[in-house]
């Protein structure tokens, strides 16, 4: 988009295609026949694998140069929510439509704030003509760059609000365009899958406990600035523990659970409490678990037998203890110790 004195402004947008009523109609089947949403982008000739690299190429010529970038993110209202059908149809054969959309400008001067400004408020007038009217609470300005002025910008009377990650065809942006946030989120959603139920079946050989865990530090790799750094280092960089430790913490949680009758469980055989009768050696707290013997080393390895030692020699004070994050705290402390008495298989 130009700008009023010439000077252009980038904008943009989820589709840079325009689409007229006969191509829409045809993405409606797609998108009601259940056709994936990337191969629907892919027909449409809109690639996400060009749209990010020449945007983030922008930006990074802009601060390699020290000159600072502002960028406003904007959010349009649902319009299949909130304009009439034919309207809408109207619209899409001369204008470009996307759920939302971005400005970026660098800002060589006081005058590029104005230039920025000029457009946010052209583009709110055509959308207000369109009835496409904006999300002003959803609508943000992130601030690139060292001694950058943070200029305020305006959606109408509306302040636009300052943000510090945004997430953008799904690429988490930041101020610094580091890969921080975006392999923490990353790793967290991909450590979530695998420990979906991880009490029930956990992984036991050294074979499966090292392939799960170089799912997560592959992606401590993917940020450049913590390549020198040993795995462990980089765990603490980014608030990370090992997968092992974090199966030790959620085995620790759920059997405080069970003993706490906070989760059910309807076998009266699943836990036994340690008496005289089946332990003779009763020492440590009061809600300490019998050790049973098993034949085989998988058994040994399921959920009731493997948590046994972990809670076995946590003081009483703590498996007492009536609130759940409260005892989650404890744990976190615990693992550590744990840490430190018996290591892991990735302290490098």
């Amino acid at each position: 988009m130009a700008s009023a004195c010439g000077k252009p402004t980038d904008v943009k947008k989820c589709t840079h295609k325009v689409l007229t009523i006969t191509n829409t109609i045809e993405l409606l089947k797609k998108l009601e026949a259940g056709v994936p949403r990337m191969k629907i982008m892919e027909d449409f000739g809109i690639s996400c694998l060009t749209q990010l690299p020449e945007f983030f190429e922008e930006l990074e010529d802009a601060l390699d140069e020290g000159v600072s970038v502002d960028i406003v993110y904007l959010d349009c209202r649902k319009a299949f929510d909130t304009v009439p059908h034919l309207h809408l149809l109207s619209k899409l054969w001369a204008v470009p439509v996307s759920d939302d959309a971005m400005l970026f400008r660098r800002l060589g001067n006081p005058a590029d704030r104005e230039f920025l400004q000029e457009d946010i408020t052209r583009l709110r007038e055509w959308s207000r003509k369109c009835l496409l009217n904006f999300n002003k609470e959803k609508c943000k300005v992130m601030h690139l760059g060292k001694g950058n002025p943070e200029y305020q910008y305006h959606m109408g009377y509306t302040p636009i609000t300052t943000t510090e990650e945004e997430k953008d065809l799904g690429v988490y942006v930041t101020p610094n365009l580091k890969l921080t946030v975006q392999v923490t989120k990353a790793a967290a959603r991909t450590n979530s899958m695998l420990e979906y139920n991880i009490q029930a079946r956990s992984p036991y050989t050294c074979l499966d406990i090292s392939k799960v865990e170089h799912v997560q530090r592959r992606a401590t790799k993917l940020v450049p600035e913590l390549s020198e750094l040993s795995y462990r280092e980089k765990l603490a960089r980014l608030g990370l523990t090992t997968l092992e430790e974090r199966r030790i913490h959620g085995d620790m949680i759920q059997m405080y659970k069970v003993l706490h009758g906070i989760d059910v469980v309807k076998d009266g055989n699943f836990l036994q409490l340690a008496s005289r009768d089946n332990q003779p050696n009763t020492r440590g707290h009061s809600l300490k678990l019998a050790k049973l013997r098993h034949r085989t080393t998988q058994r040994t390895k399921f959920f009731n037998a493997r948590v046994m030692n972990h809670w076995n020699s946590l003081p009483d004070v703590e498996v007492r203890h009536q609130i759940v994050n409260a005892f989650k705290n404890l744990c976190d402390k615990y693992v550590e110790i744990v840490k430190e008495r018996e290591g892991t298989y990735y302290e490098h």
